[in-house]
């Protein structure tokens, strides 16, 4: 069945806004490696950003480019990797890695409870991802269920930090 890739991207930007906002993300976005493909939070309207903190986080997220989609494989090998956002010291970080393909990026306090709280949204917004581009299935549009890969970057809270 054919569905309208305009509709599907405008199902996209508003699960988004959702996930974000179950996940008390400052900024949220999706994106393939160094291409920010939708994005929500504090300064962003219609898909842009408008203020200087939403076009940072955007402009981190692309530089990093693929060497954010190593990540999971880095941290399953257990190989050193670099803190892509150490200069983000108070920021906690929650990706979702669908297939190795695209990456749902959320800018969060506790990436580890955003994370519980996702389930169902994420699930749909993962579906509504593969309709609106089927090649971010990957194999699993023949093997069964997408990969998904889970990191969080966890930063100290403020009452954590030694006297």
């Amino acid at each position: 069945m054919f569905e309208s890739p305009d509709r599907l991207g405008r199902e996209i930007q508003q699960l988004l806004v959702v996930v974000s906002g179950l996940a008390e993300a400052r900024y949220g976005c999706l994106l393939e490696p160094g291409r920010v493909l939708f994005e929500t939070g504090a300064g962003v309207a219609d898909g842009g950003a408008t203020e200087p903190l939403a076009g940072s986080w955007r402009a981190r997220f692309e530089a990093a480019g693929g060497r954010l989609f190593e990540l999971p494989g880095l941290l399953e090998s257990g190989a050193p990797t670099d803190d892509l956002f150490a200069e983000c010291a108070e920021d906690g970080f929650l990706f979702g890695f669908l297939s190795g393909r695209i990456a749902l990026a959320l800018v969060c306090a506790e990436p580890e409870a955003a994370q519980r709280a996702l389930g169902k949204p994420f699930e749909v917004l993962a579906d509504r991802l593969f309709r609106w581009r089927p090649a971010y299935r990957g194999r699993a549009l023949f093997f069964g269920s997408p990969r998904v890969d889970w990191v969080r970057i966890e930063r100290p809270a403020a009452d954590d930090t030694p006297a």
